[in-house]
């Protein structure tokens, strides 16, 4: 019988690790879609955890990017550093 948990808890390890470049794949081509809601799971504590995490950053903010320009183009303007910078420099030739 433990033998069966340590053979089970072996394939349950092996499916963690190799599903999390899996999802890294599917989460990227998600990305390239324009989806850009759903996270990847982060499911270790390790490079391939800490690489699922930093993708999921960096969609979460295209998705904050996208959310502006959609705001933007619906003519409410999110404010921005790039428009307090080129409103200092129009102010500053002027």
């Amino acid at each position: 019988m433990a033998r069966l948990r340590g053979a089970d808890h072996r394939r349950r390890l092996i499916l963690t690790v190799a599903a999390t470049p899996f999802d890294l794949a599917a989460g990227t081509e998600r990305v390239v879609a324009g989806d850009y809601l759903q996270r990847l799971p982060v499911v270790q504590d390790d490079e391939l955890g800490a690489l699922a995490e930093s993708f999921n950053r960096i969609q979460a903010g295209l998705a904050e990017r996208q959310r502006r320009e959609v705001r933007a183009d619906a003519g409410h303007p999110a404010k921005s550093v790039d428009t307090d910078n080129d409103n200092r420099i129009a102010g500053a030739l002027n």
